[in-house]
């Protein structure tokens, strides 16, 4: 049975996880520019979990939909 200190850590680990796979799967879903900036976009999300999910959706993503307006199709 898991006690309240294993319980606090499982909790941490899933807050942590949670936004990367669906930053991943973002990732995965937006058209890139290069194969290499989703490459990258992967490895810092695989890295630093929580700070590359919340840089992906702060910076990586906005900047996705950007050039995919300006190709004039969608990037989701």
């Amino acid at each position: 049975m898991l006690d309240a200190f294993d319980a606090w850590h499982a909790l941490i680990l899933l807050l942590a996880l949670v936004p990367a796979a669906v930053a991943l799967v973002s990732i995965l879903r937006t058209r890139p520019a290069s194969g290499t900036e989703t490459v990258l976009w992967i490895l810092i999300v695989l890295v630093a979990p929580l700070l590359g999910a919340l840089l992906w959706f702060a910076i990586g993503r906005r900047s996705a939909r950007a050039r995919g307006a300006e190709r004039g199709s969608p990037s989701d």
